[in-house]
């Protein structure tokens, strides 16, 4: 039997401890955000990039988005950062994270044309931020047109309930699994390692 069958080394591959083949060095003292969540910061190397693009799937709505977002919202608060949010599905409780309402900027209703342009502008002239993006199914050419413009210690997560397997240019990819009452995380893609599933913690609902 090959060595890499062999059950205990199957299970290290399948939480992310273990690589074969040709390993990236992932560049650890980039400023990163928590993702609230210990074991999921730890596959992704401390946390989620800043100056990068990240997508998060969903099963559903409000179902995990407020601890993701919390650590870096306060982290921009301190900071006196900028936060913008694009069509989010409900009015953001933002007090309720213990954060004032100076720094955001909500954009709601807009239209696929909108949205593009209005992001894009944000990106463009910030290298500071959160910017938070919810969507069904984002076009790849306004993926990589906001990646590629991205800069600085800009934040951007797209939120969608499209269980999307197509490559896209984000720089990591998150998916949320719901099972008989309990959620986990799926790292689909993230750098300098292989995908990781089932990262079971008990999540608060937003």
């Amino acid at each position: 039997m090959n060595s890499l069958q062999h059950p205990a080394l199957q299970t290290m591959l399948q939480r992310g401890q273990l690589f074969r083949g040709q390993q990236h060095i992932v560049e650890t003292n980039q400023q990163r955000a928590s993702t609230g969540y210990p074991q999921l910061d730890q596959v992704l190397a401390g946390g989620l990039p800043y100056g990068q693009l990240h997508e998060v799937q969903l099963p559903g709505l409000f179902c995990g988005e407020t601890a993701l977002l919390r650590a870096p919202l306060q982290s921009a608060e301190r900071a006196n950062h900028p936060v913008f949010w694009f069509n989010p599905p409900a009015q953001p409780h933002v007090s309720g994270m213990g954060l004032s309402h100076a720094r955001h900027t909500l954009l709601q209703g807009l239209e696929d044309d909108e949205l593009t342009w209005a992001v894009s502008q944000v990106v463009s002239e910030l290298s500071t931020g959160v910017v938070c993006i919810w969507h069904p199914n984002l076009p790849a050419q306004a993926v990589r047109q906001w990646q590629r413009r991205l800069h600085g210690e800009l934040l951007l997560l797209v939120f969608t309930c499209h269980m999307n397997n197509e490559a896209r240019a984000y720089h990591s990819r998150l998916r949320l699994q719901l099972e008989q009452g309990q959620l986990s995380w799926d790292v689909l893609k993230r750098p300098g390692g292989w995908p990781v599933y089932g990262l079971g913690e008990r999540l608060q609902a937003w």
